[in-house]
């Protein structure tokens, strides 16, 4: 009878452990955040416009679309449509840019579009602060996922997240450094 035990404990108990384990892991303080701060050998203008211009954005997101749905510059209050591919499938994400604040500050808030496989909401924060001539990154992400089997598999998500947006503010800092440095106007 104990064999019995073991399967019932095998195939129900285990199970049951790992989704209270991931529960509880979803409602830690930081649940969702990735935060990543990266120094660029350019200065904070240099650097904003890599943020804020529509081609160089795709080029270090690697976003397969990036457009913009309002006129004029970005500004708080301008929307765009990005698509994503990752193994064969494409995500429409809506943007809407919640704070601008020119050279050092760009607040957007991302969602995917109504009826994309998967509902998520992610909050992203670009700070830039010049150092010497230099501009110091740091990238504050806060996703949160409005299906339940998705937001059980969050840690697992967070930790890719992560991983990916390294990636990505390497391919920012290679893009950006590969441009020369402006040069001051003269007076």
């Amino acid at each position: 009878m104990k064999w019995v035990r073991r399967i019932f404990f095998l195939i129900i108990g285990l199970p049951v452990l790992v989704v209270l384990g991931l529960v509880a892991l979803g409602q830690r303080p930081n649940a969702g955040r990735s935060v990543e701060r990266i120094a660029i050998a350019r200065p904070p203008a240099q650097v904003f416009l890599h943020l804020v211009d529509e081609a160089r954005l795709q080029r270090w997101t690697r976003l397969a679309e990036v457009r913009k749905l309002t006129e004029g510059p970005l500004r708080t209050g301008s929307r765009l449509r990005v698509v994503s591919e990752a193994r064969g499938q494409r995500t429409v994400m809506n943007v809407d840019v919640t704070a601008v604040d020119p050279d050092r500050r760009l607040t957007t808030m991302l969602r995917t579009a109504p009826g994309s496989a998967v509902g998520v909401s992610q909050l992203a924060e670009y700070r830039l602060e010049e150092k010497k001539g230099d501009t110091r990154l740091t990238v504050t992400l806060d996703c949160r996922y409005d299906s339940v089997i998705v937001g059980l598999l969050e840690p697992l998500i967070t930790r890719g997240m992560q991983r990916q947006l390294e990636n990505s503010l390497d391919r920012l800092r290679a893009q950006v450094e590969a441009e020369p440095i402006p040069s001051d106007p003269a007076p």
